[in-house]
Formats: structure tokens, C-alpha cells, sequence
């Protein structure tokens, strides 16, 4: 029963660091020279292709050597969610 008690922890842990990395994922994505552009074509794409409309740098995870797709996820909800509900 150890076990996923260890897997809870280590998943509540990765979740932590997606909710402590996203908000720095949209803003160097709006730093982006072509961000509004970059943010049209976001809002178009189908779910499973949004990791493609990312730099790589901005959805990889410290210490990770992958994009993560909870942190695209993250990220794309802080770039699109509308005023009121990104205030909150």
C-alpha cells in the first residue's frame, strides 16, 4: 500500500510545479515578438496539437527533457482563459 501513497505525492508534487510554471509559460509567451499571431493560431488548433504551437523552452519542466502536457494545458487556459475568469 506504500506505493500509491509514494505515486500520490510524486503526481501532487509534478502538479505543483505545472501550477508554479505556467504563469511563467504565458508570460514569455505574450514576451514572444509574434505572440498575438502565435495566439491566433493557439485558439485554432485542435487539443492534441497545441504542444506544436509552443516553443519547446517555454513547456518543459525544471529538470525534465520533455514538453509536458499538463503544463501545455496550464499554460494555454492562462493565454486564452477570458478576463474574468484568469482574475479570479
Amino acid at each position: 500500500m506504500q506505493v500509491p501513497s509514494m505515486l500520490q505525492g510524486e503526481s501532487l508534487k509534478r502538479l505543483a510545479v505545472v501550477a508554479a510554471q505556467a504563469p511563467v509559460c504565458a508570460d514569455k509567451f505574450r514576451a514572444l515578438p509574434d505572440a498575438d499571431a502565435k495566439k491566433v493560431a493557439l485558439s485554432k488548433v485542435e487539443t492534441w496539437k497545441r504542444r506544436d504551437e509552443f516553443p519547446k523552452e517555454l513547456i518543459i519542466l525544471p529538470g525534465e527533457s520533455y514538453p509536458s502536457s499538463a503544463l501545455v494545458d496550464a499554460c494555454y487556459t492562462l493565454l486564452l482563459a477570458p478576463k474574468s475568469a484568469a482574475i479570479k
